[in-house]
């Protein structure tokens, strides 16, 4: 999934009682769904019109800047947990998914241009062939595009590739 280098699960809700200097309409709550990505990961993205959290009491209701959830509502504290809970309940925030892709994105490009004599065109379509073949690059792949690397080296993009896009659930 889009968005912990160690084997330690990270935690991505957490208690709030306020939040980007939103008051809660209750004296605390659980931050989920996209507010809960956007603390775990330092998103630097606008906030959402409305932010969703989950209650202790057993209501469901909005106000102008949150979603109030029942407990029930609560999603697994995982990325993926999270992030179903965000496109089910609040929507698609395009802010929120581009800032989290982008980064390692951006992180990717960054390493092999600092590792590799690479046109950006190429590092682009060695990206883009990773990510379809689950951070491994094909036999055609290989022999064709970048025929001009060693196996070693393949061996290093996959396992950049894999320490950038890939976390432990």
């Amino acid at each position: 999934m889009i968005f912990m280098g160690s084997t330690q699960k990270k935690r991505i809700s957490r208690i709030v009682r306020v939040f980007h200097g939103r008051a809660l309409p209750e004296s605390e709550g659980l931050l989920v769904g996209y507010g809960a990505l956007i603390d775990a990961f330092a998103l630097e993205v606008p906030l959402p019109d409305r932010l969703a959290l989950v209650s202790r009491q057993h209501r469901r209701y909005d106000t102008d800047e949150w979603s109030v959830y029942r407990p029930r509502h609560a999603p697994d504290d995982t990325i993926a947990g999270q992030l179903t809970f965000a496109l089910r309940y609040e929507g698609v925030e395009l802010a929120v998914l581009r800032a989290r892709f982008l980064e390692r994105y951006d992180r990717m490009r960054a390493a092999i241009d600092a590792r590799f004599d690479m046109p950006g065109h190429t590092a682009d379509l060695l990206i883009r062939f990773l990510r379809q073949n689950d951070g491994v690059l094909s036999k055609r792949a290989r022999e064709k595009e970048f025929r001009a690397l060693r196996c070693q080296e393949y061996a290093e993009l996959e396992i950049l590739y894999a320490e950038i896009f890939e976390e432990p659930e």
